[in-house]
């Protein structure tokens, strides 16, 4: 049985949830905010690094949503608009709750060794996806990428001893590394 977690490492899919509404996703995440409230040390930690893969997604899922006939300037002022005004939303709701979201905006990350060889070792699978198109298959590797181990290199080094997230090719990992322990919603 594991402590009580108090350093709770957030990965930007559970944000990502938070943005896109997926209410499956957000009850789950609400349990770990009411969790974290309950006592005043427990917080939930949010890095720069993951601040700034959310932005990315924000912009992502902006852009694919317009007309690819839009004029490019066009949409690339939405974009920017859009993604200021959403990301600020986010940004300032975590910092109105000081109490339950730490957010680290200096990391100094050390990567070792030790991430690449879980990322060799670990090997997600193949699956077959249907392509945006709608009328044809895709492959898709699914497992930890690169950004997946920076994650984890930065909840260790923020001494953060429980990492959730939604990212499923962290599953392997579960059983080889702690702390910090890894927490699949």
């Amino acid at each position: 049985m594991f402590a009580a977690r108090q350093r709770i490492y957030l990965d930007t899919n559970v944000l990502v949830a938070k943005v896109k509404g997926e209410e499956d996703r957000v009850k789950k995440i609400a349990y770990w905010e009411r969790y974290v409230a309950e006592e005043p040390k427990r917080q939930l930690v949010v890095s720069i690094f993951t601040l700034m893969e959310l932005l990315h997604v924000i912009r992502n899922t902006l852009a694919r949503k317009l007309d690819p006939n839009t004029d490019l300037n066009q949409a690339r002022n939405y974009v920017i608009n859009e993604s200021v005004s959403l990301f600020n939303e986010i940004l300032e709701d975590m910092i109105r709750l000081p109490e339950t979201y730490a957010i680290v905006f200096d990391v100094g990350v050390t990567i070792s060794k030790r991430e690449l060889e879980l990322q060799y070792k670990y090997v997600g699978q193949v699956r077959r996806r249907r392509c945006e198109c709608g009328e044809s298959f895709v492959l898709r590797y699914g497992g930890v990428g690169h950004a997946d181990m920076v994650h984890l290199a930065i909840a260790r080094q923020l001494a953060c001893d429980t990492f959730l997230t939604f990212d499923k090719g962290f599953i392997p990992l579960k059983e080889v590394v702690y702390p910090p322990e890894i927490i699949v919603l």
